[in-house]
């Protein structure tokens, strides 16, 4: 029988303590709290505050574990692929969490400083792997030559206008996973230069 360490089992109880943190905050918005938190997670309240001292960090904790996945994944496919593959990609890492990243986006006001900032920063870091990957397309001939940020806003401007009103989109589920090859097919006839 394997023995567990101490280490791996702080490790996983921290896990435990962010899904449900996500699950929570997702579900109840921003006026959830670290109570309701341990108790999904069946920690107690003192462990919570054992891996997250205050509700902030916690926070901060969902953006980073969150925008770490989303900027390896933007990081690789911004060094060759299509951009096709670059937005089917970006579509899906946030589909695959896409309760989170619209509780991030619609409560970006409310967040405490250090989340808003790491919301920020994770923005920032999509924006460049965005650009970089377009640059490329656009010194290629094969996208219009628009200024790249504009480029960026609009991709951001669709995805986030689809997200809030998925209720209209997606009234089912996952806007993403019902929308994603519409919305990247017409921004592509968009973007593209005809060949």
């Amino acid at each position: 029988m394997a023995t567990i360490t101490r280490a791996e089992q702080k490790s996983e109880t921290r896990r435990r303590i962010l899904d449900a943190a996500e699950s929570v905050f997702t579900e109840k918005g921003i006026t959830a709290t670290t109570a309701e938190v341990a108790t999904a997670a069946g920690v107690s309240h003192g462990s919570v505050f054992v891996h997250f001292p205050t509700l902030a960090n916690l926070l901060t904790a969902l953006a980073v574990r969150f925008g770490t996945r989303l900027g390896d994944m933007l990081h690789t496919l911004s060094e060759g692929n299509s951009v096709e593959d670059f937005l089917y990609a970006h579509l899906s890492i946030l589909g695959e969490d896409e309760d989170l990243y619209l509780f991030f986006l619609r409560n970006r006001k409310l967040l405490p400083p250090d989340t808003a900032a790491d919301w920020l920063a994770m923005q920032s870091e999509t924006a460049f792997h965005f650009a970089k990957m377009m640059q490329r397309e656009i010194d290629a001939g094969r996208v219009k030559d628009v200024p790249v940020y504009f480029l960026f806003n609009s991709w951001m401007g669709i995805v986030h206008y689809y997200l809030e009103n998925r209720d209209l989109f997606a009234p089912e589920g996952n806007v993403f996973a019902r929308r994603k090859s519409e919305l990247i097919s017409s921004y592509l006839h968009l973007i593209q230069k005809e060949i």
